[in-house]
């Protein structure tokens, strides 16, 4: 929890992102959007700038990603994403969301984690 607490004073997120065992970044959207975006969001789930929890696109290159409210790291450093399951890195992620400026994302975005663009992952339900 002071490794939490540490990183984000000096990343500058907001609560309820979270970090796992070796200090990796999930982050989370404060809250479950009234309004979301339905784009296709998929990828592989990967570590973005060996540092935040995001999506390798093959040829579109990597993304951070804002993971819907509820996500969690779990104790064997997995993601568990409401509506989508428990995932390990590598494994596939296919969601629906959009692409946002980094600065308007509903999280602050480490600047190592993002260069200009994130995801917003939602579920499809």
């Amino acid at each position: 929890m002071l490794l939490c607490a540490s990183l984000l004073a000096l990343s500058g997120c907001s609560a309820p992102s979270t970090t796992d065992s070796e200090g990796h970044l999930l982050l989370v959207n404060p809250e479950k959007p009234a309004d979301r975006p339905t784009a296709r969001v998929a990828g592989d789930l990967a570590l973005v700038g060996d540092h935040c929890f995001g999506l390798d696109m093959g040829d579109l290159g990597t993304r951070a990603v804002v993971f819907p409210a509820g996500s969690r790291i779990t104790a064997d450093d997995r993601v568990d994403i409401p509506g989508l399951g428990t995932l390990s890195l590598g494994e596939a992620i296919d969601g629906g969301g959009g692409y946002v400026a980094s600065a308007v994302a509903p999280v602050t975005v480490p600047s190592d984690c993002a260069a200009g663009e994130v995801a917003i992952l939602n579920p499809f339900n």
